[in-house]
């Protein structure tokens, strides 16, 4: 009969708990690490999860995430070899603050209305904010913290006009399509990082075309780079071969790459 799920998650937690145990000790990098030094780690392994989920492979995210639950028991142990807190107190604070935020689950309250505007307030209530801004982590990118800035603003009851902020009509039209998208429900970075996948694609395929294009005109005509270049950018040769000229010997649109380029490619 195959064991609960529960039970085979507790034994793999269990395993990865024991293992990180043994590297603090017995491996000099790990030994060496604190928390600080671990910052780069986490914001690295925290980012390519977030490219492994948008990627939608499976494989790569399960790799990702267990990398970044490394960091959360890795972590952990330093503050448990510190005296400081255990895995265990880590796991209490999140599960109670769960529970906490979520009365209609965990007692008989009532689902709030708006479920947002409530976990909002419980928060504030709870780490004593005063203001909207209060708790919003200053490394966001810049249109996370547009997004996180705009929508905190909007559950707090206050309201900024996107032309307002700014002096240029270049920022202040960017400005309107980044509210724009944010009132829709668009998350602006996650939609910046596909234009930009999109954009590095383009550009890949593109060279890709030209390498091609290139290596199939040098099949063709051998030994005619050297005296294109040269005649591309403007300079005198003797070895041009018969019949070659600049415009007639070379695809289109490739006599200023070679220009550019060394006659081996560089």
């Amino acid at each position: 009969m195959p064991k609960p799920e529960a039970t085979v998650d507790l034994e793999a937690l269990g395993q990865l708990r024991e293992v990180m145990l043994r590297l603090r000790e017995e491996c000099p990098w790990d030994a060496a690490q604190t928390h600080e030094s671990l910052v780069s780690h986490l914001i690295e392994e925290a980012c390519e999860t977030v490219e492994a989920i948008e990627s939608g492979d499976d494989a790569e995210l399960t790799e990702e995430l267990g990398d970044l639950l490394l960091q959360v028991f890795f972590h952990a142990r330093i503050g448990a070899n510190e005296g400081r807190f255990t895995l265990a107190d880590v796991a209490d604070r999140i599960a109670e603050k769960l529970i906490s935020r979520h009365p209609y689950v965990f007692s008989d309250a009532e689902i709030p209305t708006d479920l947002l505007s409530s976990w909002e307030q419980k928060k504030r209530v709870e780490k004593q904010r005063s203001s909207a801004l209060d708790g919003i982590p200053d490394r966001l990118s810049a249109l996370s913290r547009i997004q996180k800035v705009h929508t905190r603003a909007k559950l707090h009851g206050l309201s900024v006009e996107p032309g307002e902020l700014v002096g240029t009509d270049y920022e202040s039209q960017l400005a309107k399509v980044i509210f724009a998208g944010i009132d829709q429900g668009i998350d602006v970075e996650q939609a910046a990082r596909r234009i930009a996948r999109a954009l590095e694609a383009q550009i890949r395929e593109t060279e890709g075309q030209a390498h091609s294009a290139i290596a199939s005109w040098e099949d063709r005509r051998p030994g005619a780079r050297l005296a294109c270049r040269d005649l591309a950018v403007g300079r005198e040769t003797n070895s041009q071969a018969p019949g070659l000229c600049p415009q007639s010997c070379l695809p289109s649109g490739l006599a200023s790459h070679l220009a550019n380029t060394g006659a081996d490619g560089s």
